[in-house]
């Protein structure tokens, strides 16, 4: 394995780390200050692998930042996109414990 392949394993490893754990960390750029927007999805990439190794389901997709004013407010050019598994998906009315996150969001489903 390249250094660079260390690198983004190490990285993808503190990120899956602190999402188990629920302790914020750094943003990985902190430590790893070359890495590049390609090099990240890789690391999100080898998260997923992780994830569906471990018995995760993929179940869609997200996209981010669609929006100019989002984009020019965190300094970015283009949307971003991530993956849903099935653990981040609950069913309807489902009890939420803030807690159990860093800095609790909500993503609506919308529906036509």
């Amino acid at each position: 394995m390249s250094t660079r392949s260390n690198e983004l394993a190490a990285a993808a490893q503190l990120l899956h780390d602190a999402q188990s754990s629920g302790v914020p960390i750094s943003p990985p750029t902190e430590a790893y200050p070359n890495l590049d927007v390609v090099q990240a999805y890789s690391v999100q990439r080898l998260n997923l692998a992780r994830n569906v190794g471990s018995g995760a389901v993929l179940r869609g997709h997200k996209i981010g930042l669609t929006s100019a004013p989002m984009q020019e407010l965190l300094g970015v050019n283009e949307p971003d996109f991530g993956y849903i598994v099935d653990s981040m998906v609950l069913p309807e009315g489902a009890t939420v414990p803030v807690t159990a996150f860093c800095a609790p969001r909500v993503e609506p489903k919308w529906r036509f």
